[in-house]
């Protein structure tokens, strides 16, 4: 008899992990059909230089950095998670087909800000989410579902984007986007919010002393994440960086689909 147990890939994956780890998939799927096209949009087709690439992307991404701490605290404040969640998806999918009518680099800028804004409202509460869905003990598992999701999706997109930017080009791309984004906010709607009581004492919490009664491990952790990100390479850069060196547009799309599927295995 054997003295080891078999491990249950899938125990303690409950039902509001799964459908929200198939919203990660449907999300990124159509998130990396737009996003790592969008600096090449930007410079072959708008004409904007690198540093219009860099202004576009550093605003998005400090906007959904930003706003993942105000969403987290106005969830726990409240206590609802869901609503945050189906907002944030909703813009997000909503804004996706919109670059496909740009016509100046700042109208991209917007949409991206936008559409980031989304990103931002939804992640904290979503987390939340996850960890309340499980038990203690399988959240690693639980996070680790997860993430497998948003990988397959991101790879999944990248492949098909890989496949019609030469048949359908850029603003067709972008349009064919939206189904995906649209499915994940339409799956957003079978979570089940577990109902939390919402405390007296909860409403005095401020963001200042919220982040004082963080462990002082997660603070150490924060602050180390905090310095290694600043050293962090924006990917939007790689296909503009292989265009100048002359790369096609096929190649740059394989270049893009190779760098999302070694993404994937060390996000965090």
């Amino acid at each position: 008899m054997n003295k080891y147990k078999k491990i249950k890939i899938f125990e303690g994956i409950t039902r509001n992990i799964f459908i929200l780890g198939l919203v990660s998939l449907f999300t990124d799927f159509s998130s990396q059909m737009v996003f790592p096209l969008i600096p090449l949009f930007l410079t072959t087709v708008l004409g904007a230089g690198a540093c219009v690439v860099g202004i576009v992307e550093g605003a998005a991404e400090t906007t959904a950095s930003l706003l993942k701490v105000v969403s987290g605290y106005w969830s726990d404040k409240i206590k609802k998670r869901k609503i945050f969640v189906f907002f944030g998806y909703s813009l997000s999918s909503v804004t996706k087909p919109l670059f496909a009518f740009a016509n100046v680099w700042s109208f991209v800028l917007f949409v991206r800000v936008i559409e980031r804004i989304g990103k931002g409202l939804r992640t904290a509460p979503r987390d939340a989410i996850v960890a309340e869905s499980c038990d203690e003990g399988v959240r690693g598992k639980a996070y680790g579902f997860h993430r497998a999701m948003d990988g397959i999706g991101s790879v999944l997109g990248a492949i098909l984007a890989f496949l019609l930017l030469p048949v359908l080009g850029y603003r067709n791309i972008f349009l064919f986007a939206f189904i995906p984004s649209i499915i994940a906010v339409f799956v957003v709607l079978f979570i089940k919010e577990k109902n939390i009581p919402l405390k007296e004492e909860t409403r005095e919490i401020t963001l200042k002393s919220s982040f004082k009664k963080l462990p002082i491990n997660l603070k150490l952790f924060i602050s180390v994440s905090s310095i290694f990100a600043l050293g962090h390479f924006g990917y939007a850069f790689l296909p503009e960086t292989a265009f100048l060196y002359g790369f096609a547009l096929a190649t740059i799309s394989m270049v893009l689909f190779i760098f999302v599927k070694d993404k994937t295995k060390t996000a965090n």
